[in-house]
């Protein structure tokens, strides 16, 4: 078989069309690259934004944490001297209670000397009563600052408790970021 010119042209012809396609699909393929990386563009600065801003919140939640525990901690230590300043009137108290029986030990001499004069005995049963009464009344105030002692030393267990859960919620972020 012999090659014409015509057979020639037809080739040309084939391969022009063949040359102008691969040109189009370049163009389309360039396209397509170059609005993939756009989207990539987009994505990855919006990736980037987001990691800063979780970032950010990590620090702020780390700074919030430490302040917490730190304001715990004061708290704490502000129950105890509260709660030493209650056991300190507990034990004040406690002596005047004594100081009151006391009394009523002085009443009874008193009574004895009082065979002698009546009208320093009914003064001194006056007295008696008087104070039998306020050992009562103080015994009350005994009981209920033993019981406010109770509480407060239940509330500082409890803000204890608090302070101690907070800085275990704070050990994993102090992985992540330790403190200077």
């Amino acid at each position: 078989m012999q090659i014409t010119e015509k057979h020639l042209a037809d080739i040309a012809l084939c391969l022009k069309e063949l040359a102008d396609e691969a040109a189009i699909q370049k163009n389309m393929t360039q396209q397509s690259i170059a609005g993939t990386n756009r989207v990539i563009t987009v994505f990855t600065l919006l990736g980037s934004i987001i990691v800063l801003t979780i970032f950010y919140y990590f620090i702020a939640f780390n700074k919030g944490v430490s302040h917490s525990v730190e304001s715990m901690n004061t708290i704490k230590k502000q129950m105890a001297d509260l709660r030493d300043s209650m056991d300190i009137i507990t034990f004040s108290v406690d002596e005047v209670g004594q100081n009151i029986s006391y009394v009523n030990l002085m009443s009874t001499n008193i009574n004895s000397m009082g065979k002698s004069t009546s009208g320093i005995v009914n003064s001194i049963y006056s007295i008696s009563k008087q104070t039998h009464q306020l050992a009562q009344d103080t015994q009350w105030i005994r009981y209920n600052a033993t019981i406010i002692n109770q509480y407060f030393g239940h509330l500082n267990y409890s803000i204890s408790n608090v302070s101690q859960s907070l800085h275990e919620v704070a050990k994993p972020i102090d992985q992540f970021f330790p403190l200077p």
